[in-house]
């Protein structure tokens, strides 16, 4: 997984690499994030990694591109051995919330998964979620999107999730068991389950322009659930883009 953001993540290569290197998915998460801000100015975007070095990897890209230092938010659990214009740009998730929404002088969000995957709201403006990588647990990957896609989000929400044809295939087959599994369970499927689930079935090829992904029926049927299910979570007002690039 770590290979699959940039070698440059793997313990002993970033040395060897250097702080300049790029990897092709570090510069596609960075060129959308950053084409996103000037195309919404009043806008600001989340970025998920599950790894510190990837989350070092995206500010440093950030930079390159122009971004002020001090319009980044960073969150990790440990902030030792990050370049000191990162270091001190490490928030707490309490007065992240403010930063963002009332004082607005931050515009980027790059989070360690786990640590944004609940407690925050931060659809007043972000309207943008990038990842870049792919945890096996469905719900840390719904509950980290719904910082952003939750009630009272009135922008188009995109999901941006650039894979690695390997590594992330493996994960997503997983992922797509996994959200099947509990549908069948519960009977249920949540909003955003169903629209992983859409962009899981995209990706692999299994949907074609002639299917209409809308039509409870025919997602039922490839997902392997009940219509109901999937009738269950459509009540969202919001509107949801899934973008997804190989990298």
């Amino acid at each position: 997984r770590q290979a699959s953001i940039s070698p440059a993540v793997i313990p002993g290569l970033d040395e060897v690499l250097g702080p300049k290197y790029e990897s092709p998915k570090i510069t596609d998460v960075a060129d959308a994030v950053t084409t996103h801000m000037r195309n919404n100015p009043s806008s600001a975007v989340v970025i998920f990694a599950s790894y510190r070095k990837a989350l070092e990897r995206m500010f440093l890209a950030l930079e390159r591109r122009g971004v002020p230092a001090k319009r980044i938010a960073v969150l990790t659990s440990n902030k030792k051995g990050l370049p000191t214009r990162m270091a001190k740009q490490v928030f707490k998730r309490d007065v992240l919330e403010d930063a963002l929404h009332v004082d607005k002088t931050i515009d980027y969000v790059i989070s360690i998964t786990s640590m944004l995957e609940t407690g925050a709201n931060l659809q007043g403006r972000a309207s943008f979620v990038a990842y870049l990588d792919t945890s096996y647990i469905p719900a840390q990957i719904t509950q980290s999107t719904a910082r952003v896609y939750r009630q009272g989000q009135k922008k188009t929400v995109t999901i941006y999730r650039p894979t690695s044809m390997n590594v992330e295939e493996v994960i997503e087959k997983a992922l797509q068991t996994k959200l099947k599994n509990s549908a069948q369970a519960t009977g249920a499927m949540t909003d955003a389950d169903r629209y992983l689930a859409e962009a899981i079935l995209m990706k692999r090829g299994e949907l074609g322009e002639e299917i209409d992904i809308k039509d409870p029926n025919v997602l039922a049927k490839l997902l392997g659930v009940s219509v109901a299910a999937i009738k269950s979570g459509r009540d969202s007002q919001t509107s949801l883009d899934f973008e997804e690039d190989d990298s």
